[in-house]
């Protein structure tokens, strides 16, 4: 008996040791994979290389080297290699990690000022076998001062990702402690700042899902003024149709207040911004567009150069922008907020029925009817007295404009535009609303 307990039980040890071994084997082939994936996105990601693969029977320990994206290198100023250590640990269906920074000489004299030696940065993580990581980076409690009297709180924070092993699916959160930052003139403070998201990557190489940041309280105070804002949250969705994506953001905003802006106060924010129908192409196109601008513009600032934007480039947009004026493309905007406890509007609604070029929005100046038969707009917006309270000229302005309808002490204007136009509900042909257009103007 006691014999057949210590031949189980070794056989035991012997599966343990081995699963050990495969499951460091298959850690080491996927974190090889991982590595070449990500290079070979090198201008999102920055380059990677495995300095030290020393894979054990039951730890493994690697050396990495790392070099930030061509962006982020310029707009830091940092070229060189940054060097990190982790030492892994080997399960029976995956490993589990902690990594530690070995380079950078200011942030070791940072650390070394500020936190006693104490890295206050801790990386730890787990590669499953066949796929699927987790890493989450934790920050300490930051507390120094800056030259001048100042000093910079930050509360602990925490950073979480997980994504599968193709690198096609992430799941990220992120609580940002609440900071406070005071120099000789002004303050900065805001709460806790989370973060979460779930994004897919799609078969074009764009991401696609949800979002949301929020943060309940944050304030700029000055000299001067004193800026406030409560209860922010924006939240957005991303869906991918293939050849066409659709993006929706809203953000949303309970107290805006500005000192200085005759103490007036914002309440019940809201702006919410909708594309349905962006070309896929087009979109990739203009993303490129934007990198290559801003690699170009960020190389300037780093030769000491004026940042300038060449015309040619300005150019090379337009194309980009007029493919995305394709059929069905559907742009929404909507603002809605309290001022002094008065309510203020306004909705944007824009449709393409038909494709549409530059040159044909060009005829809108002396052939209207031609492109209002391949579009549908409607606007429609409410203006209370109060907005403009400190403004009188622009209060009798609009007051005397023929476009407004004033009713309950606010200013409102509802126009659609197409084949059949309508201004404030009735029929109103181009004439009649160009004539209106430039009375308004005159007054």
């Amino acid at each position: 008996m006691k014999k057949t307990i210590a031949i189980i039980g070794a056989a035991g040890v012997l599966l343990w040791l081995g699963a050990s071994y495969l499951t460091g084997f298959l850690a080491e082939k996927e974190t090889r994979n991982l590595v070449e994936r990500l290079n070979q996105q090198s201008q999102d990601y920055g380059v990677t290389n495995i300095d030290v693969y020393d894979r054990g029977l039951l730890s493994s320990k690697v050396t990495y080297s790392y070099n930030l994206p061509p962006s982020l290198a310029a707009m830091t100023g940092y070229k060189e290699a940054i060097k990190y250590s982790c030492d892994y640990d080997h399960g029976l269906i995956g490993i589990s990690y902690s990594c530690d920074l070995m380079s950078i000489d200011a942030y070791r004299q940072f650390v070394a000022e500020t936190f006693n030696g104490e890295d206050p940065i801790t990386i730890t993580g787990s590669i499953a076998a066949f796929g699927g990581i987790k890493q989450t980076i934790s920050v300490d409690a930051i507390d120094t001062e800056i030259d001048g009297g100042g000093s910079i709180k930050v509360g602990a924070s925490e950073f979480n990702l997980m994504s599968s092993g193709g690198l096609d699916k992430y799941d990220v959160s992120a609580t940002i402690g609440a900071s406070n930052i005071i120099d000789e003139t002004s303050a900065f403070n805001i709460s806790d700042i989370k973060l979460d998201a779930q994004l897919s990557k799609t078969e074009l190489g764009l991401f696609a899902g949800n979002y949301s940041l929020e943060t309940d309280q944050l304030a700029v105070t000055g000299p001067d003024e004193t800026f406030s804002v409560s209860g922010f949250e924006l939240n957005g969705n991303t869906s991918d149709n293939v050849e066409t994506m659709d993006s929706v953001i809203q953000v949303s905003i309970k107290r805006l207040k500005n000192d200085q802006s005759s103490d007036m106060t914002m309440e019940d924010v809201s702006l919410a911004v909708d594309f349905t129908g962006i070309n896929t192409e087009a979109l990739i196109a203009y993303q490129e567009f934007a990198r290559n601008l801003q690699t170009d513009l960020l190389a300037n600032v780093e030769y000491g150069e004026e940042p300038q934007m060449d015309p040619n480039q300005i150019m090379a947009l337009l194309p980009i922008i007029e493919k995305m004026l394709g059929k069905d493309l559907n742009i929404k905007v909507a603002i809605k907020a309290k001022l002094d406890g008065k309510p203020n509007s306004f909705d944007f609604n824009l449709k393409l029925l038909e494709k549409m070029t530059f040159t044909q929005l060009s005829a809108f100046m002396f052939d209207p009817a031609s492109v209002l038969k391949k579009i549908n707009l409607e606007l429609e917006t409410s203006l209370h007295k109060t907005a403009l309270g400190s403004n009188p000229a622009a209060l009798e302005a609009i007051a005397q404009n023929p476009m407004f309808v004033s009713k309950d002490g606010s200013y409102s204007t509802s126009l659609v535009l197409g084949e059949t136009s309508f201004l404030n509900g009735k029929t109103v042909s181009i004439q009649e609303l160009q004539a209106l257009l430039m009375a308004g103007a005159q007054r």
